[in-house]
């Protein structure tokens, strides 16, 4: 969510929600409503302002982000198995499924995020220790995998 003008849901907000959901493996979506770029104009251009300092701080922090528009992203999601190009028909800014180690690295995040019972599960059994590992090399195998 970005809402500037309600205050509740500024850069800093919308940001670490966006990352969140990066490390979970999901699509990344901002949400905004009419109203925040309707008002007057002081309040326009600071919510124009902070709308593209998300976005800077976005692609200069996560790994290949592309933008959709939710049609595309929808279409996508349809067609998994086909990369969806831009209109100007550049393939190299194709989007993919995320399979092997980022796809495994996400799962396990969901898990750990979502799910109370497991992060017990593991840190009283003991087996924290092995998946602490595994995370590590998970993350060198997802700096090497391109």
């Amino acid at each position: 969510m970005y809402e500037p003008v309600d205050g509740k849901h500024a850069v800093d907000t919308a940001y670490k929600e966006a990352v969140s959901a990066y490390k979970l493996g999901l699509p990344l979506t901002i949400s905004t409503h009419r109203y925040n770029f309707t008002r007057a104009k002081q309040e326009y251009e600071n919510s124009l302002a902070g709308l593209s300092e998300l976005l800077v701080l976005l692609v200069n922090t996560l790994s290949a982000v592309r933008f959709l528009s939710s049609p595309e992203l929808g279409g996508w999601c349809l067609t998994i198995e086909k990369s969806t190009i831009e209109e100007s028909g550049d393939p190299g800014t194709s989007i993919k499924q995320r399979l092997g180690v980022r796809k495994l690295k996400g799962f396990l995040y969901r898990l750990w995020c979502r799910h109370k019972k497991i992060r017990l599960l593991s840190v009283f059994s003991g087996l924290i220790i092995p998946a602490f590992c595994l995370a590590f090399v998970l993350r060198i195998l997802d700096k090497t995998d391109v």
